[in-house]
């Protein structure tokens, strides 16, 4: 999957992510409605992943949008970033776009069930299976207090849809999967894997 995403036309990521980025705010707007404070999203770094940009900026003016700081220990926190975000980025030790140290705030965990986090994949299914890229950045972060209450949103491209991806007991179902072509919510709640 990662070079079949690394090999398409860069004409066709441009129009596709702004399809993506269209039913993002879709699933924000529509489907969720005012419930959304906060949105974690991220910046592209491999090549063919999705482009956010149009949707962060639409997003910020209505909601408070954050992107990710990579930390030594292997884990992420997310930053606030206004309007001149693109101007205030700077390059990370991976080589990744992060907001700069003088960006805004830190995003508070206890905030987390007016919160959307988008995660990017190498592959989703509709159940919200997500294949991450091994690091499990995101498992870590779902992970930490109270964030499986947040509302989680795969991105990726129709052709990174699988019929069944290999979840562990460790990897995060999302609730719901958004490309290009529309999105799906998945049949898992949070509640249900109390329930039984």
């Amino acid at each position: 999957m990662t070079r079949i995403v690394s090999r398409l036309d860069p004409r066709w990521l441009q129009a596709a992510s702004r399809e993506l980025c269209g039913n993002l705010t879709k699933i924000i707007e529509e489907e969720l409605n005012d419930d959304v404070e906060h949105v974690l999203a991220w910046m592209s770094y491999f090549p063919g992943e999705v482009d956010l940009s149009s949707f962060i900026n639409q997003q910020l003016d209505k909601r408070r949008i954050y992107l990710p700081r990579m930390l030594p220990d292997r884990s992420m926190t997310f930053i606030s970033i206004g309007k001149d975000w693109l101007n205030s980025m700077q390059s990370s030790e991976l080589g990744i776009l992060e907001p700069g140290s003088a960006s805004g705030e830190t995003f508070d965990l206890s905030w987390a069930r007016e919160t959307v986090v988008i995660a990017p994949g190498l592959a989703f299914d509709r159940e919200g299976g997500r294949l991450g890229r091994g690091a499990g950045y995101y498992d870590r972060f779902f992970a930490r207090g109270p964030m499986m209450q947040s509302t989680k949103i795969g991105v990726c491209w129709s052709l990174q849809m699988g019929e069944e991806v290999p979840v562990e007991s460790h990897d995060v179902i999302m609730d719901w999967v958004c490309h290009e072509r529309g999105y799906v919510k998945s049949n898992f709640s949070f509640e249900d894997d109390f329930d039984e």
